[in-house]
């Protein structure tokens, strides 16, 4: 009987995503009390957000519904939320992802950003990034994450939500959305977003002819525009223009004023790298590939003359090669992303000092070397055949996970190196010694797997802080990597942050409460037995976010017995 009710207990607070959609919820009219009310048009894949007063668009956004007709149609009503709707992070247990912000239509069907493979923003799930805009989920609304935490944060329950098919496709409205959502607090109007523009002698969506042509030519020498040259103001040409204003600081407005196409047609405009460049283009895109090759003493600095020609092909294949890629020569967006990206962190690595170059050849794999002759700092680009042996994987195929985190390139400043402690299961700890060498004191014992900060990288030893000391582990059992400055928790809080990582089982001690929230004012929701094992999906000082048997909710941390991965039951 006990059992029986527990069961009956934890199902109350399950999160079903993926359970079958009820029938018979939809409401024909919404509240008029409500700030907002949303349309979902599944033809376009686009989820529009209107003030209810005004009907004004407050924010406009790409979306992935269900596919195969798996996202009801029809007006409905945004429910009450559960214990766990609205959260930053939650767990699917059927599919073993993690989504942001669900805010529940009704039923099982949601709002939530597109889906990760952990609890980080560093971990999207890839085929949903290439399904983005079509029909791709079990159902519910797919998001960015930034659009899926304002549908939490503003649309409360009782929203009217419409589900329609349109019919019509809009691919020019897709094209915008694509770039980025349309936000009515960024201080632009709708039109502005679309590109319509009433200024004098400026052009804009609806304009064409030779000025249009000239401009769409323009920006594709920046490396901004990859559409066709039709000398009409598409979708495509107002997304560029956009791009080309954010780079200038400029407001994006989509429309090129007199003003913005003289920046435009400086010698200082900057430069994108949208345009895939091959042998005999030319231009200042052509010009910011032959520096970055150059940083990386793959090219000759002496012949920057703007031209994609024999030297330039080489040098890319020469990158290609050491980044895993197919060598072509030619150089795609992402090629000319990763070399960018390659060329600034060495930038910053050395901060204008001088630095040595070799290549180490190892079969069919290279690596860049590149070493201080003053203090003996270290960069490597690429990895060995022996390093792919041991489990690393080729550059290329890193750099696309980061790129798919990380839409953005340009700002290599914010990026921070840091290291994660692979002893390759040799044991469960590294040394962190005070000095550089294996002879000198230990300050502490760092667990497999944890990330840490580095300070400074030599040739066999990195400089790190872990748990208020500052030390050096040896390079042979650390993978690096690199990400922004809230990639991990920094200063005292990193140890403990790496302990509550290995943590991925409870047992109950007694009779531990499940409650529906994290906070003195929870409700119970059930009990689990003692010894009930449990799994911990988030945790802090007081709480534990756990699942049982798909179901989740939060207990006190003093109510259960914390285990390690290897010392839980299977």
């Amino acid at each position: 009987m006990k059992m029986r009710r527990l069961l009956a207990l934890l199902a109350v607070w399950a999160l079903a995503l993926t359970a079958a959609l009820p029938s018979g919820t939809a409401r024909a009219d919404g509240p008029k009390d409500m700030p907002y009310r949303i349309e979902v048009d599944i033809s376009s894949q686009i989820v529009t957000v209107y003030e209810n007063k005004t009907g004004e668009i407050v924010r406009q956004m790409l979306c992935s519904t269900g596919g195969g007709d798996s996202t009801p149609t029809g007006d409905f009503i945004m429910q009450a939320d559960r214990a766990t709707d609205r959260k930053p992070w939650y767990y699917i247990a059927d599919f073993r992802r993690y989504v942001r912000y669900p805010a529940r239509i009704f039923g099982a069907l949601l709002f939530h950003s597109l889906p990760y493979m952990d609890k980080s923003l560093l971990s999207p799930e890839k085929q949903a990034m290439k399904d983005f805009g079509f029909p791709a989920s079990h159902g519910c609304v797919r998001l960015r994450w930034e659009d899926a935490k304002f549908i939490s944060d503003n649309c409360l329950s009782g929203t009217a939500v419409r589900i329609t098919k349109s019919g019509e496709r809009s691919e020019s409205l897709r094209q915008l959305l694509y770039q980025q959502s349309f936000d009515a607090d960024q201080g632009f109007s709708y039109d502005s977003f679309l590109g319509v523009s009433d200024e004098p002698g400026a052009l804009g969506r609806g304009s064409q002819g030779p000025e249009v042509l000239d401009l769409q030519y323009r920006l594709r020498d920046l490396g901004i525009y990859d559409g066709e040259m039709t000398g009409e103001y598409d979708g495509a040409t107002v997304n560029a223009v956009r791009m080309a204003q954010y780079l200038l600081s400029e407001a994006l407005t989509g429309a090129a004023s007199v003003d913005f196409r003289q920046r435009l047609y400086a010698d200082d405009a900057p430069t994108a790298m949208n345009v895939a460049l091959t042998a005999g283009m030319g231009g200042p895109a052509v010009r910011k590939l032959q520096e970055n090759l150059a940083a990386l003493r793959l090219y000759d600095e002496s012949e920057l003359d703007s031209v994609y020609d024999v030297g330039v092909s080489g040098a890319v294949s020469r990158f290609q090669k050491v980044y895993g890629y197919k060598v072509t020569g030619e150089a795609s967006p992402e090629v000319q992303k990763a070399i960018d990206y390659e060329a600034g962190r060495l930038r910053q690595t050395f901060d204008g000092a001088t630095y040595d170059f070799k290549e180490n050849a190892d079969q069919q794999l290279v690596q860049l070397v590149y070493t201080s002759p003053e203090d003996g700092r270290v960069y490597t680009v690429g990895c060995t055949a022996q390093d792919v042996l041991a489990g690393a994987r080729k550059p290329s195929e890193v750099f696309a996970e980061y790129l798919a985190a990380n839409e953005q390139t340009t700002d290599i400043s914010q990026l921070v190196n840091y290291a994660t402690v692979d002893t390759h299961g040799q044991a469960l700890s590294l040394n962190l010694r005070a000095e550089p060498n294996a002879e000198s004191d230990v300050l502490a014992m760092v667990e497999d797997g944890a990330s840490l900060r580095v300070e400074r990288q030599y040739a066999e030893w990195t400089q790190v802080r872990y748990g208020g000391a500052e030390g050096y582990l040896m390079n042979a059992y650390l993978r690096f990597w690199t990400g922004p400055e809230d990639a991990i928790p920094s200063g005292e809080d990193q140890a403990a942050a790496d302990a509550a990582a290995q943590v991925d089982y409870a047992t109950a001690k007694a009779s531990a409460g499940v409650y529906d929230d994290n906070t003195d004012a929870a409700e119970l929701l059930g009990r689990l037995p003692k010894g009930t094992q449990v799994e911990v999906l988030e945790m802090d000082d007081s709480w534990c976010l756990i699942q049982y048997k798909g179901h989740q909710g939060w207990a006190l941390r003093e109510d259960l017995q914390l285990v390690m991965l290897e010392d839980a039951q299977s």
